[in-house]
């Protein structure tokens, strides 16, 4: 986390780490000490602007779809909701959901394949997330309706070959935010 720039975030849970030791009666270890005297001052440094956005340009992704951690994609949700509400044009959250009984490791394969095609079949944007091994959500900005039916089709086409010799099924569902 240091060497990617969160010195910040670092110390946030070296805090929460070293309070745990506390809270149960243990003594912080020396070496996890030392590390905190060491974010502390990392953290405390100054960036000159034009270095942060050095380090955000660095970050840049591929193209397609963005795929966020739950916590985030619940932030880019209601970011998204007051958006739509403020710009009179809907977006979209869709439900998508493997269903049948086959082992976890098909449910991982068949994932994984769900999970490419969403980055490739949705638009650089948009945004998905897993919500379990089973289940991913999508918002979707700017499509008509009409077009999110086509989308899912594509990306249900490319999961039915992974899904193929398994009692699994890819079903989506939609709502507008």
């Amino acid at each position: 986390m240091i060497d990617g720039g969160k010195a910040g975030l670092a110390l946030v849970q070296y805090q929460e780490a070293a309070s745990l030791f506390r809270e149960n009666g243990l003594d912080v270890p020396a070496a996890l000490k030392g590390l905190g005297e060491s974010l502390k001052k990392e953290s405390k440094k100054q960036e000159k602007p034009e270095e942060i956005l050095r380090k955000l340009q660095a970050r840049s992704r591929e193209e397609g779809a963005f795929e966020s951690g739950l916590e985030s994609f619940s932030l880019i949700y209601e970011l998204e909701k007051s958006r739509s509400e403020r710009r009179q044009k809907p977006g979209y959250l869709v439900y998508l959901n493997l269903n049948g009984e086959c082992p976890d490791s098909e449910v991982s394969r068949v994932g994984k394949s769900l999970k490419e095609s969403l980055k490739k079949n949705l638009r650089k944007g948009d945004v998905f997330c897993n919500w379990s091994p089973r289940n991913y959500l999508a918002i979707l900005i700017n499509v008509p309706s009409g077009e999110i039916g086509k989308i899912m089709e594509r990306i249900k086409n490319n999961v039915t070959r992974e899904c193929a010799g398994t009692e699994m099924e890819f079903e989506h569902r939609r709502k507008e935010i």
